[in-house]
């Protein structure tokens, strides 16, 4: 999604059946529909697709609010920290949004006899 908009959210008896999103400011705003006690654990994931261009890791900020019938909180908008581990010979390649550039070695390989076994 290029743009502000609505997503439509399936199966979800936590967040309802929308969250918004808008690009401009990389803000994804999602309702909790549902009560939670003290203590509850709310986990939710969602899949991005990036570009094929090459990226560095940015920054990604969570931070929330809650309305109660009494009162309002804020939830301090809180720096994501990476696993900065190498993977496939990739430095930082665990880093969530990391992209780079796949690079690929050619090489021709031949014979110069017609014999599979015959000498070369």
């Amino acid at each position: 999604l290029t743009t502000a908009t609505s997503i439509r959210l399936s199966q979800s008896t936590v967040f309802g059946t929308s969250a918004g999103w808008n690009q401009s400011l990389g803000l994804l705003s999602l309702n909790v529909s549902k009560t939670f006690l003290a203590g509850d654990s709310v986990i939710f994931r969602f899949e991005v697709q990036n570009s094929a261009s090459p990226q560095a890791t940015p920054q990604i900020f969570i931070s929330g609010s809650l309305k109660t019938l009494k009162s309002a909180f804020t939830i301090p908008s809180s720096l994501i920290t990476y696993p900065n581990r190498d993977v496939s010979g990739v430095a930082n390649g665990t880093n969530p949004l990391f992209i780079v550039t796949a690079a690929f070695t050619i090489a021709k390989i031949g014979q110069s006899g017609p014999l599979v076994f015959g000498g070369t």
